[in-house]
């Protein structure tokens, strides 16, 4: 696989601050995952990383702007680009004291009311679920447990019964993914789409279940639920391990895809799953780190096409798992993947290209080149970095 050099590592951080500093200003997004709220937890890291000042200086210009357009035209509930998403960000800084904001100015007090009284239908996916994450963390924001005689708290635990009722009556629990034929009959239709819908909705759950353990009401339900759950994870690991033995053509047509959806579903595995089976994880690290050096051949022999948002959201995945769950044999994999993405990115203009959508915008937010960014000064970090909780839908 092969180490990485620090000073093309160093390189590419000095572009991505270029790019952001440059770009953050002309960006119409405020949200999290694709504009400038992500790229203001990159550069608040990039400070402590660094020492400078200017980088702080420059987010806290960012906090300005994406704060006076809270009530503009385009903010929407949503967590990917909306007031949820951007309320994370907001209470992210608060937290980690690099903002201050008095209880009677916080923007989001009267936006989080508003929300919780106006929360749009509920579903399993990025949007609901991180709009309950983001409700869950700011109603516990100065007590330690949800109260029962407030109205607000009794609001969001009413948006959390939705979901787990939700979860409760999914076909995607156990049922269908234990069928012999399910991988198959799957891969026939829409594969792609079908498969990360799929295991989106599966982690969504198990990040849900997770957060519902806070509530007194879900205590007789969550431990089954947590089963079923567990067990369809190990299933669709199963599937995984056997269409890549058996090097099932859809493997190599969406080969980063597969490597971010089998990251994914590891991280449930050893997050969510109490009984945890040591032949189970050796054989996914080894699968793992087999793909890895299937990247490294395609690379050397000059067919190397890389699909740059999940192979960042797998290298996020695996710095996550190494840090969380002590998986110190996963550096390997880890240096390969950024020595693979330093030596791909070795120029402004392809580092720009990589990170422009179909519309012409470039994304500077944490699945972007923040995120790229923040991977890369958390490489050599053994704790998990407090920001990778906004990452659960990766």
């Amino acid at each position: 696989m092969g180490k990485y050099n620090n000073d093309n590592i160093s390189n590419l951080i000095k572009e991505i601050c270029k790019a952001i500093v440059i770009n953050g200003g002309y960006c119409n997004n405020n949200g999290l995952y694709n504009g400038k709220s992500g790229a203001i937890i990159f550069l608040f890291q990039m400070e402590l990383h660094s020492g400078n000042e200017i980088f702080s200086d420059i987010a806290n210009e960012l906090v300005l702007e994406v704060a006076a357009n809270l009530n503009g035209p385009g903010p929407t509930n949503r967590f990917s680009d909306g007031y949820t998403g951007i309320g994370w960000v907001f209470q992210y800084l608060k937290q980690n004291e690099f903002i201050e904001i008095p209880d009677e100015e916080d923007p989001f007090s009267l936006i989080y009311h508003s929300i919780v009284k106006t929360f749009p239908a509920s579903y399993l996916d990025v949007e609901s679920i991180g709009s309950l994450l983001f409700l869950c963390e700011k109603t516990l924001e100065s007590k330690s447990s949800f109260d029962e005689n407030n109205l607000q708290d009794l609001l969001v635990e009413e948006k959390f019964i939705e979901h787990v009722e939700l979860i409760h009556s999914s076909p995607l629990i156990l049922k269908e993914v234990t069928q012999p034929d399910f991988l198959d009959s799957l891969l026939r239709d829409s594969a792609l789409e079908n498969l990360l819908g799929k295991i989106e909705r599966l982690s969504l759950s198990l990040l849900t279940i997770d957060q519902a353990s806070k509530f007194n009401v879900f205590q007789s339900v969550i431990p089954d639920l947590k089963v079923q759950l567990g067990k369809a994870v190990i299933a669709y690991i199963g599937h995984f391990q056997a269409m890549i033995s058996r090097k099932h053509d859809f493997v190599s047509e969406h080969f980063f895809e597969v490597s971010n959806m089998l990251c994914k579903l590891y991280y449930c595995y050893l997050k969510y799953v109490d009984s945890r089976c040591s032949s189970l994880i050796a054989s996914v690290e080894s699968i793992l780190k087999e793909m890895e050096n299937n990247c490294v051949a395609m690379y050397n022999s000059e067919i190397f096409e890389t699909s740059i948002e999940p192979e960042i959201n797998s290298l996020m995945l695996i710095l996550n798992i190494k840090s969380q769950f002590k998986r110190d044999n996963l550096q390997d994999i880890i240096d390969s993947k950024i020595k693979r993405l330093t030596m791909f990115l070795n120029s402004q203009k392809i580092l720009l290209d990589s990170f422009v959508d179909r519309n012409g915008n470039l994304n500077i937010g944490l699945k972007g080149l923040a995120g790229l960014g923040l991977s890369l000064l958390g490489k050599d970090k053994d704790e998990v970095a407090p920001w990778t909780s906004s990452l659960f839908v990766l």
